[in-house]
C-alpha cells in the first residue's frame, strides 16, 4: 500500500524522503524490492533482489579476480561452509573442482535456488526437541543413544534420543535462499565466473 502511495506520487517529500532512506537499510528481499524502483541507484548497478533473472546473469562477462573476492567476502560468506583447495570450511560441498563437474547454467541455479538440487551427502535434517526447540543441520552421527548435527555455522549439537521427538529430512538447504539477493547481476556473474573455473 505504501509503495503504491509512492508510485502515485500521493506522499509529501518529506514522508516520501523518511520511508525511502528506511528502506535503503532494508536488507535484499521481496519488501526492499517493492521499494527498489524509487530508492537512488546504486553505483554498482541494481541488486538481483528475491527474482533474479538467471539469462541476464549468464549473459554477462564475469571477471575471475573480482569473483574470488566476492566469494572469501563476509559479504557473501561462502567459504564459511565451502572449501576451495586448501581454504574454507566442508559443511556444504567441497568446490575445488566444480567448474569441471557442472555446467555454468548448473553453478548458476544452485547459487540463486540451493534447496532446488541436493546431493544427499548434504541433506539437512530437522530434529524437533521435547522443549519445543528445532535445530537443524547435517548429520554427523546417529545411533539409538541419539544424533549428532552440525549446523551451518559448523557447530555441533548432540541430541540425546530420549529428548528427540521428530528428526527428519529438510526439503531446504542448509544454504541460505537469497543468499545472492543482495548482489548486482555483475557480482554474480563474476562468482560464477570464479567458480567455473574451479578446476
Amino acid at each position: 500500500m505504501v509503495a503504491r502511495k509512492l508510485g502515485r506520487r500521493d506522499l509529501q517529500t518529506p514522508k516520501r524522503d523518511t520511508l525511502l532512506a528506511a528502506a535503503a537499510k532494508l536488507p535484499a528481499g521481496p519488501v526492499r524490492d517493492l521499494f527498489e524502483g524509487y530508492l537512488p541507484a546504486d553505483e554498482k548497478g541494481r541488486k538481483l533482489g528475491s527474482s533474479p533473472r538467471p539469462g541476464s546473469i549468464l549473459a554477462l562477462r564475469g571477471d575471475v579476480g573480482r569473483g574470488e573476492t566476492l566469494f572469501w567476502s563476509s559479504a557473501v560468506n561462502c567459504g564459511s561452509c565451502h572449501k576451495i583447495g586448501d581454504r574454507g570450511v566442508t559443511i556444504g560441498p567441497d568446490l575445488s573442482n566444480i567448474g569441471k563437474l557442472r555446467a555454468r547454467e548448473d553453478l548458476l541455479e544452485s547459487m540463486l535456488e540451493p534447496s532446488h538440487r541436493i546431493e544427499p551427502k548434504f541433506a539437512a535434517y530437522l530434529a524437533r526437541t521435547a522443549d519445543g526447540r528445532v535445530v537443524t543441520g547435517l548429520v554427523v552421527k546417529r545411533d539409538e543413544a541419539g544424533v549428532v548435527l552440525r549446523d551451518g555455522q559448523n557447530k555441533e549439537i548432540a541430541l540425546a534420543a530420549s529428548e528427540i521427538e521428530q528428526l527428519r529430512p529438510s526439503p531446504k538447504s542448509l544454504m541460505p535462499d537469497g543468499q545472492m539477493a543482495g548482489l548486482t547481476a555483475q557480482e554474480a556473474a563474476d562468482l560464477l565466473e570464479y567458480l567455473a573455473n574451479c578446476k
